[in-house]
């Protein structure tokens, strides 16, 4: 059988050649044992998280799209953008080059899995042995690039890392067995029993501060008929959720922060669902829970950038059992795929944005009480601080989906960054740590099992009323109910008086931003045969295309986002090369977020929520001729540059030039805190909400342009994640 050769990127480093890319490619490594933060070693608040690589051995360029392993057809040498092939190993060979010749230094790497080819070519069934020979190369190309060196790779199962695919069941068994010794120098000895009964684990990437709690999503996956959720004490879900309360809870002890990370995310529209529903329920009330712990949540599968939102008092919900559509209303993206045709993702981008237009506006919540202001107001501002779970939004949760390798649409890796400050070894900047919250969830108090006390309903903007015959809403009056199962214990909350977590308030281990990188392939491959042409011109006593797109003349503007909103420049000729598609720490134009605080993307989610009309109608304006000289207000800066080249864009560049030139921030609010009732101010608060989603369906994207095609019969109604 031929092996998928991988280039190990510390190899790169050192002078030696890659591999051939072939039958019988292997890469030979050393022993070493777990890596572990040297001792001293300065820290640089980043970490990579890196998710569906999805290599693929069989992978040939110019070959039909279908599988891209035979027949002649388009596919192209490093994977091809909107198909539905795998990563060829040119792709992965390049990744982890780059990533080691030219990535930022980082403390740690987050790797969410799928690390094998899908099962699409029934002419070459995928066989065990395969799969645990792509994982084992990539866990030691991992390893000579980050571990060997004290940078710590934390890894987790995907679902197409066993087969058949999507089933695991209860451990131990022998696909456990195998990622046991595959990932033995990741795994702390400590932890390598609890793997091979469940797959889970931590490691401390930051000894005594930082630890990041690797979970096995396939036992809460809802596609995992080998197991049954999280509701009985027999099945690998409910034994884990256990295990992650006491980890929580031995953290929590400590003062040590978690970073939570799996493959497949909790994601759950009132439609559509990733987890059983008595696992999501669990892990919603355990995060809320240990909100003074959870510093965030990463995960991968889905392969488009998005963030997703849960609501503490819904897991609670869940957790009591409650089937209604209130109790899973849309607070994240559903299923992208499967193996059951699915509707547009139009439908589910709308689900999600229709699902944040229900959250509180933060500056409603947060705005001072002003000379005049009247009752109602007064009212207003109260409820919406009720709504968010106080001045911290403790109310909500987020997860951050990070987007795929596998170029479903461009290749895309991830660095977050983290606040230092005050850390062993680290330089930052000081941070002043909020005082003590005063918000509980209802019912709240310090006892381990306590009943829940559900909250008065009078929210009734997510439909919490009970509508009565007099035509008036009414509050629910509290109950005390505990949860069904007699087995189940609550974790306490945090101490009485505790400050808010890392997740809440800024403080040292708080994400501060992150920065998404891609690698435009469409691109590459036309300068590369370009740059071929322009040999083959110059060999024949023709001039050399120097100035030709993708060459050493010319700056090419074909990337979207990047710093300030600017377009990144593209390499010369044909070289395979990352960029930066966007960065939150330099993005007035698009998500404007301060940091990766809760509170941060309950702005970006009301922003978004705000915005009217479907994805399918944004690709509609972009194609207009009005898109580049939509009216917009000019920005502080004295308004968007005129790209000379616009007139050769396409319907996304176009769209981007128009949002780009949009002014940044929302001043519906004047500095009293009165809002601006101008139509000018209408006008422009409806514009900036309309970028915030454009931005979003943009990136979820990876700036490919499918959302071009939505609504229409161009985009693939499913796909098999």
């Amino acid at each position: 059988m031929r092996t998928l050769a991988i280039l190990a990127a510390a190899v790169a480093a050192v002078g030696v050649g890659a591999l051939p890319e072939g039958d019988g490619g292997q890469i030979v490594i050393g022993g070493g044992g777990p890596a572990s933060v040297k001792e001293g070693k300065k820290l640089s608040g980043r970490f990579l998280h890196i998710t569906d690589l999805h290599p693929d051995p069989y992978y040939k360029p110019h070959t039909s799209l279908t599988t891209c392993h035979r027949t002649p057809g388009p596919s192209l040498p490093y994977g091809t953008p909107l198909s539905d092939c795998d990563s060829p190993p040119t792709l992965v060979n390049a990744t982890l080059s780059w990533i080691n010749a030219h990535l930022p230094a980082v403390d740690f790497v987050i790797w969410t899995g799928d690390s094998a080819r899908h099962d699409k070519d029934e002419q070459i069934p995928r066989t065990a042995a395969e799969i645990t020979d792509t994982n084992t190369q990539l866990a030691d190309a991992f390893r000579e690039a980050f571990a060997d060196k004290g940078v710590p790779v934390v890894p987790t199962l995907g679902n197409n890392d066993i087969l058949p695919h999507n089933i695991l069941l209860g451990g131990p068994n022998k696909w456990l067995q195998t990622y046991g010794r595959v990932w033995h120098h990741f795994i702390p000895e400590a932890q390598r029993h609890g793997f091979q009964r469940g797959g889970w684990f931590t490691v401390d990437v930051i000894p005594g501060r930082l630890a990041v709690v690797s979970l096995n999503t396939l036992y809460f996956f809802e596609r995992n008929s080998g197991v049954d959720g999280c509701a009985s004490k027999s099945e690998p879900g409910w034994e884990q959720m256990e295990w992650l309360g006491i980890q929580l809870g031995f953290m929590r002890d400590r003062g040590v922060k978690a970073i939570l990370m799996g493959h497949v995310p909790p994601a759950r529209t009132g439609g559509k669902k990733l987890w059983d529903e008595s696992c999501w329920g669990r892990y919603v009330v355990w995060v809320e829970r240990y909100r003074d712990v959870v510093v965030g949540g990463a995960w991968g599968h889905m392969n488009i950038d998005h963030f997703l939102l849960q609501k503490g008092d819904r897991g609670v919900k869940a957790l009591m059992g409650a089937q209604s559509e209130e109790a899973v209303e849309g607070w994240a993206i559903g299923d992208m795929g499967g193996d059951v045709a699915i509707a547009s993702v139009d439908e589910y981008l709308q689900e999600l944005r229709d699902g944040f237009a229900k959250v509180p506006d933060p500056r409603d919540a947060l705005r001072g009480e002003v000379e005049g202001e009247s009752k109602g107001e007064k009212k207003k501002r109260k409820r919406a601080l009720k709504r968010m779970g106080g001045e911290w939004a403790e109310r909500y949760q987020v997860s951050l989906v990070s987007p795929s390798v596998v170029p479903n649409y461009f290749p895309s890796l991830r660095v977050v960054e983290y606040n230092v400050s005050g850390l062993d070894g680290a330089v930052g900047e000081v941070v002043e740590r909020a005082t003590a919250t005063s918000w509980r969830l209802p019912g709240e108090d310090e006892d381990e099992g306590g009943e829940f006390e559900e909250e008065d309903s009078d929210d009734e903007e997510e439909g919490e009323g009970d509508a009565h015959t007099d035509g008036k809403k009414h509050k629910k009056k509290k109950k005390h109910r505990k949860p069904k199962h007699p087995d189940l214990k609550i974790p306490p909350p945090p101490p009485r008086g505790s400050p808010p977590g890392p997740a809440y308030s800024p403080q040292p281990l708080s994400w501060t931003g992150y920065t998404q990188y891609f690698a435009n392939l469409t691109r590459i491959a036309e300068a590369e045969e370009a740059a071929a042409s322009a040999a083959t011109e110059d060999t024949t006593g023709f001039a050399v295309g120097a100035d030709s797109e993708g060459g050493k003349g010319k700056k090419d503007k074909g990337g979207k986002g990047g710093k300030g909103g600017k377009e990144p420049k593209h390499g010369e000729g044909g070289e395979f090369k990352y960029e930066i598609e966007y960065t939150t720490f330099n993005d007035s134009k698009g998500f404007a977020l301060p940091d990766l605080t809760v509170r941060s993307f309950l702005g970006l989610a009301h922003r978004i929520g705000r915005a009217e009309g479907g994805v399918s109608s944004f690709a509609a304006a972009a194609g207009s001729a009005e898109v580049g000289t939509a009216e917009v207000d000019g920005d502080a800066e004295g308004g968007a540059e005129e790209d000379e080249d616009e007139g050769d864009l396409g319907l996304v560049e176009k769209a981007w030039s128009w949002l780009s030139g949009s002014e940044s921030g929302d001043d519906a609010v004047d500095a009293e805190g009165k809002k601006n009732k101008t139509e000018k101010g209408k006008k422009g608060k409806n514009r900036k909400s309309e970028r915030a989603w454009k931005v979003f369906v943009n990136r979820a994207f990876v700036g490919t342009g499918a959302e071009e095609g939505m609504g229409s019969n161009g985009v693939r109604e499913g796909e098999e994640l």
